[in-house]
């Protein structure tokens, strides 16, 4: 359940960008680092800073989003603030799937019903929860 660019300029393949070079039809910006944009994980840390502070008590995805992405947004914002924990609580949600197939944006599947119609299969959701004083509930 995790998603790992591979590339040879890594000097660890968990590395994550903070920072993505320009690709044509997308959104970018002119900066000393040259045309782009920030990393998907820098901008959801953005957003979450600016609505809910550098600590706050509830964060929620779904269990595909634990790795790398959360781990990404804890290492980021609690090395930028010095204050940890990013989140004292973590929820979880299952995948939801549709004819055993996982429903996303990514696979062009976000767009059918949540609800399997006759002669579908769908698979249970789940969630789980877990106080993080101290360390997500990953580590």
């Amino acid at each position: 359940m995790s998603r790992i660019d591979d590339n040879s300029k890594k000097r660890n393949p968990g590395d994550f960008a903070l920072w993505k070079g320009r690709k044509d039809g997308e959104p970018f910006w002119e900066t000393e680092l040259g045309p782009g944009r920030p990393g998907w994980h820098i901008e959801d840390t953005t957003i979450t800073e600016t609505f809910f502070g550098p600590s706050y008590d509830l964060h929620g995805g779904a269990v595909a989003l634990i790795f790398p992405h959360q781990e990404a947004e804890v290492a980021q914002m609690e090395a930028a603030s010095g204050i940890e924990p990013l989140a004292r609580y973590w929820t979880h949600t299952g995948l939801l799937r549709v004819d055993g197939e996982k429903m996303s944006k990514s696979t062009g599947t976000s767009s059918r019903s949540a609800m399997p119609s006759p002669g579908r299969t769908s698979a249970p959701c789940g969630t789980r929860s877990s106080p993080s004083a101290t360390a997500p509930p990953w580590s």
